[in-house]
């Protein structure tokens, strides 16, 4: 249940991370997560952390007695956790994805549990730590009318490993916005070009290259507008919808 990654595995699914449904929960707990390692309160990096609590969460919105069964559950978890405050960690954080699980879908039925997990650890010596982290991260973005721009914050991760991580991931923007449609490759364009500016325009070939892909989408798509006006064009592709993911997760 728990997950153990090296480092390139826990680069790799980081970005992986950007196109699930559960990112934002990874996005604010991201720096309290990182905040915890460093202080050693857990030996677990922030996307082992992550990816265990979906784990979790994914065990205990399979069962239809979950609450009943919590206990147990938390007790396996226990039972495979390295240090004393792991369990607690992966805990809160499954419960933060259960709960974005259950507005995305409208379900629910979820209370209990989610209840249960914050009881099961609101003794806990890191419980209003963690949720603390979390609710800044979010309010500082909002105060700064920033937008939970996913595809930017895997940029500013990867200025953290240096510049060739960088080019690394803008390459990659590149490769993706030839997949994926006019608007989806607008937005990578912007997120692009805005990170250049900052950054001295060090990326400007990238940039100029992704522009370049716009333009040629641009006019393919222009062929497949119908007679009413509206494009026929649909996203597809899983790393085109974390892009329109990302203009609809910025105001709940």
């Amino acid at each position: 249940m728990i997950v153990h990654l090296d480092k390139e595995q826990t680069r790799l699914q980081r970005r992986k991370l950007l196109a699930d449904n559960s990112d934002i929960v990874f996005v604010l707990f991201h720096d309290i997560l990182k905040e915890l390692h460093k202080e050693d309160k857990t030996q677990l990096s922030a996307v082992e952390v992550f990816l265990s609590a979906r784990n979790f969460a994914r065990i205990l919105v399979s069962m239809n007695e979950a609450t009943e069964g919590l206990e147990d559950e938390i007790g396996d978890l226990e039972d495979d956790a390295d240090g004393k405050n792991d369990a607690m960690i992966i805990s809160i954080v499954a419960c933060a994805i259960i709960k974005a699980f259950a507005k995305a879908h409208a379900v629910s039925g979820y209370d209990d549990v989610m209840m249960a997990i914050l009881m099961r650890w609101n003794d806990h010596p890191l419980f209003w730590p963690m949720l603390s982290g979390a609710a800044r991260k979010e309010e500082e973005r909002f105060a700064e009318n920033k937008r939970n721009d996913l595809l930017r914050y895997e940029l500013e991760l990867a200025a953290d490993d240096g510049k060739e991580a960088v080019r690394e991931t803008v390459r990659s923007f590149v490769d993706i916005a030839q997949n994926i449609g006019s608007n989806a490759t607008t937005q990578l364009l912007m997120v692009l070009s805005r990170f250049n500016d900052c950054n001295g325009h060090k990326y400007q070939k990238e940039v100029d290259e992704l522009y370049e892909i716009l333009k040629r989408t641009r006019a393919v798509l222009d062929l497949e507008i119908t007679g009413n006006g509206s494009s026929t064009f649909n996203f597809n592709d899983r790393v085109s919808q974390v892009v329109a993911h990302a203009d609809v997760v910025e105001k709940k």
